[in-house]
């Protein structure tokens, strides 16, 4: 989706006020529009939230559209309103392309799919992107493995500087490998193997390998909100476990509660889901179905 940036919210939607006393809320997906800010249908009031971009503090006009945040506030009665208390914002991908097609690309190890819902900056369409091409990219993870995502907003901008990857962490505490690439330097060994990790950091395009300057745990299971907040989470079906279970990115659901939309379920399904957390676990009230 081509077009102009989309900039940050503005406060609560047609200035209304719907009163205190909402219920505690995680809500973790793709920004849709503004005049608030609106996550998986809640339109966010960010008047006075706490806000950061890939770790540092920022404000609301940094905010895009297509970036995938993490909002802790509360939901008012209406159920389509809310009160933001902070949002956190984490790009998956910066680095060059080095191979495209097809409406996919690959950056670091990771293959990214993009989607006619996908925001684009810098380019005219996911067509036009190129190998070569150095990337931003947020999305949501798309299989077991995190090494396939699908895209919800991807920057074309200028090359240069520290690169980030996303992927599960894996090989032992000597050698840590991240989408199939060797990870150097002191920190690279601290990594938990088994972890879906964000992970920035010096790019060595002639030996393959990327050192380890920072890194992120982009895990949101059990999400510290209290196992009463409500929790929303957008995502991609990444695996069905059977017993009306499947894993949306690698956040493990239980849908017994709504068996009907679970026998719908493929790998690849694009969903909100609706729940609590149960531990680790996403105990679903309600699946819903996205259209690409």
């Amino acid at each position: 989706m081509a077009g102009a940036p989309g900039t940050g919210g503005t406060g609560s939607p047609g200035g209304s006020d719907p009163g205190t006393g909402g219920t505690g809320i995680f809500s973790h997906g793709s920004i849709s529009a503004f005049g608030s800010v609106v996550l998986n249908g809640i339109h966010f009031d960010e008047t006075g939230a706490s806000i950061r971009i890939n770790g540092a503090s920022s404000s609301p006009g940094a905010l895009r559209l297509g970036m995938v945040a993490g909002v802790q506030g509360e939901r008012y009665a209406d159920g389509v309103s809310g009160k933001a208390e902070s949002i956190e914002v984490w790009s998956i991908a910066r680095g060059p392309v080095t191979a495209a097609g097809g409406g996919q690309f690959t950056v670091l190890g990771m293959k990214i799919k993009t989607q006619g819902s996908t925001f684009l900056e810098g380019v005219a369409s996911a067509s036009a992107i190129a190998a070569g091409q150095w990337v931003t990219v947020w999305g949501l993870q798309a299989d077991a493995q995190a090494s396939s995502w699908v895209a919800t907003r991807v920057a074309v901008g200028s090359a240069g500087g520290l690169v980030v990857a996303t992927g599960m962490v894996s090989g032992s505490k000597e050698q840590r490998l991240l989408n199939g690439i060797r990870l150097t330097g002191g920190d690279a060994e601290k990594l938990h193997s088994g972890r879906v990790t964000r992970v920035e950091g010096k790019w060595d395009a002639e030996a393959g390998s990327l050192e380890v300057k920072s890194d992120h745990d982009m895990d949101v299971r059990g999400e510290n909100v209290g196992s009463s907040a409500l929790v929303e989470i957008e995502g991609v079906v990444t695996s069905l476990l059977g017993g009306n279970r499947f894993t949306l990115g690698s956040v493990e659901v239980d849908a017994s509660a709504d068996a009907s939309n679970y026998a719908k379920l493929k790998v690849g399904s694009k969903l909100e889901v609706y729940g609590t957390w149960q531990g680790q676990v996403l105990k679903a009230t309600e699946l819903e179905f996205e259209d690409d």
